[in-house]
Parts: C-alpha cells; sequence; structure tokens
C-alpha cells in the first residue's frame, strides 16, 4: 500500500474546522469561575472578541470550556505539558475526548494503581493519531489519542460527537511553575498537525516489561470483583473529589484528605443525583441507562493509602529542561501508532459514528469449533483458494453500536438548553446506512467460484491412544499447530513459575520494606516520647531553682527586717 500525502499548508481547500470567532461570552466565564475551574482574578481571563484567529496575549495560551470540563484547569499537570512537548502538538489541536482520555489515564495511575501517570504504560494503551475528513485534515482538534484495538482498556461510553466545542474558546493565562522554561507550549498558528517521528511510540525492551506489569494491574482492576469496570467509575473519582486530574496539584490523588484538601478547585460537594448527571454528560448515555458510579475496588485516598510500596519510579515524558526538544515533521513517512501498526488518516469525520471497538473484540473472541476442522480443497475448475477468496464478495461490516448522538452538553447555558429525552434519537444497534457504500447490482453480480469444503472430525487426523500416525495424516498442518502450542504451553509454564517466584520475592521485599517502617515509625514515636519527658524534667528542675530562688529571697527579705529591727531597738537602749 503506497504511503498517502499529507494535506499541503499552501492549499486553503484541503483543510477544514478551521478558526472561528468565539462565541464565549461574560455569564460562561462567570460560570466556570463558579465552578472553580478558572481563576477568580480579571486579569487572567481574556476574551477574543470577535477575531476569527487566536492571537493571545503573552503569557497567555487558548483554552476551550469543553477542555475545562474534562479535568484541565492551569497550570496544567506536569505530565500533559511533558506530553504536549514531546509529540510537538499545541493543546488546541487535541479533541475533547483526547482530554478526558488523559484524565482518566491519571486518574487510574493516582487513584486506583498508586503511582505516578507512566510514559510507557501510555504508549502501550494509546497511540497518536491524526483525524481527517473529506475535505482535509481538521485545523483545531485535528490530532487525538485512541486505545489500541489490541489492548484490553477500560470500555468507557465516549461520546463520539461533541458539538460546538471550537467555538467555545478564550484566553487563559498560563502561569510558569518553578523549575519549567513554560509550563504549555507556546501558541503557534499552525494549520495542519504533521506527523513527527515521536508519534511513532515505540517501547524499548525494558520499558515494554515494565509497561506490561503494568497493564495487568489494570486488566486485574478492570476485572475486580467479578465485574467489569467502563470507566464511569474513574470518572466520577475526580468529579466528586472536585479535582482537576490535569492540573498541576499539591499531591497525588492517592494523598487526597477529604473536603479541606489543598488539591480541590471548589469546597462545594455534588450530590449523588448531581455526580450522576455529571458523569453522563461526559458520556453517550442518557438520563435512562444505568450509570456506575462506585467501583469494586475503592479509590486511594490518604485513609486508605496502597498496601505495596510501588517501586515504579516516575516515568514521564522527556521535557525540554532535560535537552530534549520538539522533533521536526517526518517528511519520509506517514504518521504512525507504532512499529507494528501504521497510523492512517481516517476518511470518517469526527462526528460521525465510527465502528464500535467492544464489537470488533468480541468478534476476536469468537469461540472456534472444537470438534472438526475445516479444510478448503481446490475447485472443480482449477481455481486456487486465493482467487476463489479474491472473487468472493467481503463480509459486510457491522455497524455502528452508539447509542445515540446527544446535543453538546458543554454549552455553558442553562439545561433547558439541552435536546429533550423525548426528541433524542432512539438506542439502536442496527446497521447505519452510507451514502459512501454502493449497493451492489443484482443484475450484474457475478456469484464467486465455489470451494468444496469438507468437515474432518478431529479423531480422523489425529489419531486416540499411543497408536502410530500414518505419514500422511503426519504431514498434516494440525501436527505442526498442536506442537507449537505444546512448545507455548511449557513456557508459559515456565513463565508463569518464575513469575510466581518473582512476586514471592517481591512481596518478601515488600513485608521488609512495611516491618522497616514500622520500626521507623515505632522509633519515632519513641523519640517524640523521650523529647516529651525530657521537655517536662527540664520544667521542673526551672519551676525548682524559681521555688529556690524565691525562698531565699524570703529569707534574706526577713533576715533585713530583723537587722533594722535590732538596730531600732539598740537606738532606744542607747
Amino acid at each position: 500500500m503506497g504511503k498517502k500525502k499529507g494535506a499541503s499548508t499552501s492549499d486553503a481547500t484541503k483543510i477544514s474546522r478551521d478558526w472561528s470567532a468565539s462565541a464565549i461570552s461574560n455569564r460562561d466565564v462567570n460560570k466556570l469561575r463558579a465552578l472553580g475551574f478558572i481563576s477568580s482574578s480579571e486579569d487572567d481571563i481574556r476574551l477574543p472578541g470577535a477575531v476569527s484567529r487566536p492571537r493571545p496575549p503573552k503569557g497567555f495560551t487558548v483554552m476551550f470550556s469543553a477542555f475545562l470540563f474534562r479535568g484541565l484547569s492551569l497550570p496544567a499537570h506536569e505530565f500533559l505539558r511533558s506530553l504536549l512537548f514531546f509529540y510537538g502538538i499545541q493543546l488546541w489541536q487535541l479533541t475533547p475526548n483526547s482530554i478526558l482520555h488523559l484524565s482518566i489515564f491519571i486518574t487510574v495511575c493516582e487513584a486506583f494503581l498508586g503511582i505516578d501517570p507512566h510514559w510507557g504504560l501510555w504508549r502501550k494503551i494509546f497511540y497518536v493519531k491524526r483525524h481527517n475528513d473529506s475535505n482535509g485534515p481538521p485545523v483545531v482538534g485535528g490530532v487525538g489519542f485512541v486505545v489500541r484495538k489490541d489492548v484490553d482498556y477500560l470500555d468507557y461510553p465516549m461520546k463520539e460527537s461533541v458539538q460546538g466545542w471550537r467555538n467555545k474558546w478564550f484566553y487563559l493565562r498560563d502561569p510558569v511553575v518553578s523549575g519549567q522554561r513554560s509550563n504549555l507550549p507556546p501558541f503557534e498558528d499552525k494549520l495542519i498537525a504533521k506527523p513527527k517521528k515521536s508519534w511513532q511510540n515505540a517501547l524499548s525492551p525494558e520499558e515494554r516489561v515494565i509497561a506490561d506489569k503494568l497493564f495487568d494491574q489494570v486488566v486485574a482492576l478492570k476485572n475486580t470483583g467479578g465485574l467489569t469496570m467502563c470507566g464511569t467509575e474513574v470518572v466520577s473519582v475526580f468529579l466528586q473529589r472536585r479535582v482537576q486530574p490535569l492540573m498541576s496539584r499539591p499531591h497525588q490523588l492517592w494523598l487526597y484528605t477529604g473536603k479541606d484538601d489543598r488539591s480541590r478547585v471548589s469546597s462545594a460537594d455534588l450530590s449523588a443525583e448531581d455526580l450522576r448527571d455529571e458523569v453522563r454528560r461526559l458520556t453517550c448515555l442518557s438520563a435512562k441507562d444505568n450509570i456506575v458510579l462506585t467501583s469494586a475496588r475503592p479509590p486511594y485516598d490518604s485513609q486508605h493509602l496502597p498496601t505495596e510500596v510501588p517501586a515504579i519510579a516516575q516515568c514521564y515524558p522527556p521535557t525540554p529542561e532535560s535537552g530534549v526538544e520538539p522533533e521536526d515533521d517526518d517528511d519520509n513517512s506517514e504518521e504512525t501508532e507504532d512499529p507494528q501498526r501504521a497510523l492512517e488518516d481516517s476518511d470518517v469525520q469526527e462526528e460521525e459514528a465510527t465502528e464500535d471497538d467492544a464489537f470488533l473484540r468480541s468478534r476476536r473472541r469468537k469461540q472456534i469449533h472444537e470438534d472438526f476442522i475445516t479444510t478448503a480443497e481446490s475447485s472443480p475448475s482449477g481455481q486456487d483458494n486465493d482467487a476463489a477468496r479474491a472473487a468472493s464478495p467481503p463480509p459486510a461490516k457491522k455497524g455502528s453500536t452508539s447509542f445515540f448522538s446527544v446535543e453538546d452538553d458543554l454549552d455553558l447555558s442553562d439545561d433547558d438548553d439541552e435536546v429533550p429525552l423525548a426528541k433524542r434519537p432512539k438506542l439502536t444497534f442496527g446497521r447505519k446506512a452510507s451514502v459512501q457504500e454502493p449497493k451492489p447490482s443484482p443484475a450484474k453480480s457475478t456469484p464467486p467460484s465455489r470451494t468444496t469444503v469438507e468437515k474432518i472430525p478431529v479423531s480422523r487426523v489425529i489419531p486416540s491412544g499411543d497408536a502410530p500416525a500414518s505419514s500422511a495424516a503426519r504431514d498434516h498442518p494440525i501436527y505442526a499447530t498442536v506442537d507449537a502450542v505444546v512448545d507455548f504451553a511449557e513456557q508459559f509454564t515456565r513463565l508463569e513459575s518464575e513469575n510466581a517466584q518473582l512476586r514471592k520475592t517481591v512481596k518478601t521485599s515488600a513485608d521488609q520494606v512495611l516491618e522497616a517502617n514500622r520500626l521507623a515509625a515505632n522509633a519515632n514515636n519513641e523519640n517524640i516520647l523521650l523529647k516529651d519527658e525530657l521537655k517536662k524534667l527540664k520544667q521542673q528542675l526551672k519551676d525548682e531553682q524559681d521555688a529556690r530562688r524565691e525562698a531565699a529571697a524570703a529569707i534574706d527579705k526577713k533576715e533585713g527586717v530583723l537587722r533594722e529591727s535590732i538596730t531600732n531597738l539598740l537606738s532606744k537602749v542607747f
């Protein structure tokens, strides 16, 4: 397959969804302030007015209200800042769903795994994709983070369409964090997000080992208690705690202390009904759907810390402070997911439905018949199997299993601006008709060449018992498959044994660390008690010295009075 040519920045007809005048108002900004998403200072916000292309003042960045509702506030989290620099992309080139993916990922790492967001785990789960439609790559929101189809990540019911989000933008002050050259990458007005070499998302063998271990914990979390976590439980954590995951915070989510926590953007708590409604707004679910808000495994906080000390070092993408600058455009190759997967431009617009990943995974898990092996023989016409398959019509793709498209819930206007539930499209799992998919004409269609298919019982291919197999039967491909399965089983058993031994060693080391921490805590407590006792002894000694001084002063006073009395008496006698 030849490489696709990227859209030229000089050809205005090959770009789509360019900047337009902002529709944000002072009323919208006041509501954002009330929610704690932005600063209360008037000097930190600038409305762009009627300009159609952003020109943020110095020290400001372009912000979308949709991003704030999905967990981003400024100053930005170090992981987001590093990620943007490493990929060489602008914040405004991302989509709202990509921002929500980042918030969920950071919450999973901090609140459920007890670790900082891990760069290797991120690259194992997600890849970078440049969006494209019939008019060319979008200017605003042209880049997205997409879950790989071969990983068993959270099946979050993400909105397929966030209507009107590109029109709600404004300038927000981007405070510089100590020790950083800048917080977010400086604003650059680019037409097309060109692929970078850094988009390959390649993992070294050492990184892959750590990423695989962390992802095993994610899978275990997803299937805790025999229930399947879909991700709404994760979103409810940072919404209920009133914490913005993509904001630079005093501490991680596993150290969250409660209503007085300094990480909160608002002191007001959400009721159960409000929490459910806010979670629903970030999904494609309706008010009638069952929305799970509580996970089988409670999230960590300061009162429920991780039982095991994580042995994973902090791992963020390289930043300019470390001497790594954003890479140049990769002119020799198109955007790639990783060395094993080519990243192709999508021919579906962002607002159109896409095929559901969960359905694809379910098709891959389809059970194989255990009693028969199907073999295809040559057709009577002498046409080979490859030609027969080429002549056969391709199987029809399953239509979108999305629930429905809803009106943009990010509009900060009152709830009566929402589309009423009665007018929303009903839930459907049927196939969607597409004008781009021509229907074959019955008169012109040619039946494919027939292929004789025989079902052979396994017992005819693999002899039972210890009976020797004939040379013809032994040459059957099933034997090579069986041998490969046996070898894999032996390797898997050996690896499981080594893994169990390693876990035992790690657990022993963790127990030793916990015991050392306990002894250190006991020693610290004893030290505190000794200091208190010493303080009491010093106070007692001081009190005794003061009492002796007072007694001596009283004695001296009495002696003085006695001397004066004796002197007066003697003067009277003589």
